[in-house]
This record gives C-alpha cells, sequence and structure tokens, in this order.
C-alpha cells in the first residue's frame, strides 16, 4: 500500500513539474493570436464577416479556402484597447 501510494504521489508531482512548463500557442495556422484582423485582409473573407449573436463585441468571417483548412470561421473582438 505505501509502495502504490509513493509511486502514485511521485507521478503526480512529475506531471505537474513538466505541465509547468508548457507554453500557450499563440499561432494558429498563419494567424497570430492579439494580432489585428486588418493584417489578414488576404486570408479572411471580409465580406462575411458578421457579429456574434448575443455578443456585441465579437465578429466572425470565413477563412478563404487553403491547403491548410479546407473551410473555417475565425472569432475576432471589436475592442478599441486590446
Amino acid at each position: 500500500m505505501k509502495k502504490t501510494c509513493f509511486i502514485l504521489s511521485f507521478l503526480i508531482l512529475l506531471f505537474l513539474h513538466n505541465s509547468a512548463f508548457a507554453q500557450f500557442p499563440v499561432h494558429l495556422g498563419g494567424f497570430i493570436l492579439g494580432d489585428d484582423i486588418a493584417n489578414y485582409k488576404d486570408l479572411v473573407d471580409m465580406e462575411t464577416c458578421r457579429k456574434v449573436p448575443f455578443n456585441r463585441y465579437l465578429k466572425e468571417g470565413e477563412i478563404i479556402p487553403r491547403p491548410e483548412f479546407k473551410s473555417g470561421l475565425i472569432t475576432y473582438g471589436l475592442c478599441d484597447r486590446p
């Protein structure tokens, strides 16, 4: 019993130690998170952009088909100051 508890405790500590060094992704399919949508006018069909229902501060638009994406939507904020 003590051996099982020790091994379980060791594995939990090992997992927590490794996950502390994981980094949040900032690139996704050629888009940089937090960047201005105006930089991606050639990748997003801006005519399809519309406000997200029940959320005044977000818009979404269709991504122009590319080899990496068959189809998709991108959602972006309408903030004055990021």
